[in-house]
Order: C-alpha cells, then structure tokens, then sequence
C-alpha cells in the first residue's frame, strides 16, 4: 500500500518539486520491508527442524569464492582487501547451501559494513576433527567484551561505533545463529584488536532421519 501510495505521489509531482521527500519515504518503506522480511525468515526458521534442511555435498571452497566474488561490488566501493586464510586440503560438505551461504553473506556483508574504507578483510577457512572452521574479520571497532554474546540475540544493539546508524536491526546474526544451530554447528564473535572475527563451526557432515 505504501509502494502504490508513493507511486501516485510521485506521478502528481511532476515539477519533481517533492523528489528529495519522496525519496526518504522509498528508502524508508525499503527499510521497514527489508526488516519484516528478516523477522519473519528467522520465525520460520525458528520453528524449523534439521530434517527439513535441504541437504547435498558441495565443495567449499569453491562455493566460497563464489560468494565473495558475489559482494565484488560492495569490497569495490570502499575499496577492500581480502586475506584468504584457506586449509590446503580440499572440504566437501554436506549442508543445506542454500542457508549456510545466507548465513555467510550476512557476516560478510557485516564486515564490510563496519570495515574501514581501505581495509583489509580477513576470510578464513580450517577443519579439525570433522569440524569446520569458517569465520570473517574486519578491521572496525569491534565489540565491548560483555556484549560479545549478546549479539546474536535478536534485535541487540552494540553500544559502540558498531551501532543502529550504521544499518540493520540485529536481526542478521541471530538468523546466522539458528542457521548453524540447525547445521549441529555454534557461532562464537571475538574481538580481533583491531576488528571483530566471527566464526562459525560446523560439522563437515550433517545427518538427519532422511540421510
């Protein structure tokens, strides 16, 4: 309603006299939107189950290249680095991909938000014991210490420069927490000094009663 009500808004201005106005409505309607839609994706994922992740066994490192190759744009514009910190041995995994590249983006995604232009950003990749590690660091402000827990509750605000006016609604790491929690996994942040590593560790293999 509020997209249709911009449009006829937008067609009666035609001298463009009230486009700034017009504009901060759009990105507030774009804002409130992008907001309903985490809530109601991390609902659903709260009451979902592991036998209903949709799993197959992929190559992770390829998959991972590919992700960051995705977000090519957003490194570009504040002109970012990655340091890949990569296992030499070859990982295929057996994960529902389509959450845990979800999840991966939300972190990456976090990172470059919070990265100062210029930066580096770090993407790491180990396994051990049938464990994988997977984390992303940037070099920003990082995380008060008592708060390091708390931010992947949902709607939890960082008081620090890692705050509400730098974007989102702390709603991307409690959907990245329920996604590794459904993969058997955990997710635990740390602060890098400078910079905050979040790093997620999952199974190689997840099993459930239809696998």
């Amino acid at each position: 309603r509020l997209q249709i009500a911009l449009g006829i808004a937008r067609k009666k201005d035609q001298q463009n006299a009230l486009q700034s106005e017009h504009n901060r409505i759009e990105q507030a309607v774009q804002q409130v939107d992008g907001l309903v839609s985490q809530i109601l994706d991390l609902a659903r994922l709260q009451q979902s189950d592991r036998d209903l992740l949709q799993l197959q066994t992929l190559p992770l490192q390829e998959q991972l290249q590919e992700w960051v190759d995705d977000a090519e744009r957003e490194l570009q514009q504040k002109q970012l680095q990655i340091d890949w910190q990569l296992t030499a041995e070859s990982l295929s995994c057996h994960w529902d991909w389509l959450l845990i590249q979800r999840a991966f983006d939300n972190l990456l995604r976090n990172a470059i938000r919070f990265a100062p232009s210029g930066s580096v950003l770090q993407v790491g990749l180990s396994s051990s014991h049938g464990l994988v590690s997977l984390w992303v660091q940037d070099q920003g402000a990082g995380v008060p210490e008592e708060q390091l827990e708390s931010i992947f509750d949902p709607f939890t605000q960082v008081d620090s420069a890692r705050d509400h006016a730098a974007g989102g609604y702390g709603l991307g790491l409690a959907l990245v927490r329920r996604i590794v929690e459904l993969h058997e996994g955990m997710v635990t942040a740390s602060n890098a000094y400078p910079g905050l590593r979040v790093v997620m560790r999952l199974p190689l293999r997840i099993k459930t009663a239809k696998s």
